[in-house]
């Protein structure tokens, strides 16, 4: 996977994080949060878990740049 895959691939994940189709108001409360709170916090924690196994699988990308010297 390229460099600017990954990239791609994290932007997508973040804005997916955000919850976007709980637009409207709603009287709905799961655990005494509304729907989007919980969207939010399960979508980080995916997001977290991704993140960190890309960086454990691809971390050698960024060490394979050559330092000027």
């Amino acid at each position: 996977m390229t460099r600017t895959r990954l990239y791609i691939l994290i932007l997508l994940l973040i804005l997916l994080t955000v919850p976007w189709f709980f637009s409207g108001i709603s009287s709905i409360i799961v655990f005494g949060f509304p729907p989007w709170v919980l969207h939010t916090l399960l979508s980080t924690l995916i997001y977290a878990l991704i993140v960190s196994y890309f960086l454990g699988k691809y971390w050698s990308l960024s060490a394979e740049e050559k330092e000027e010297e």
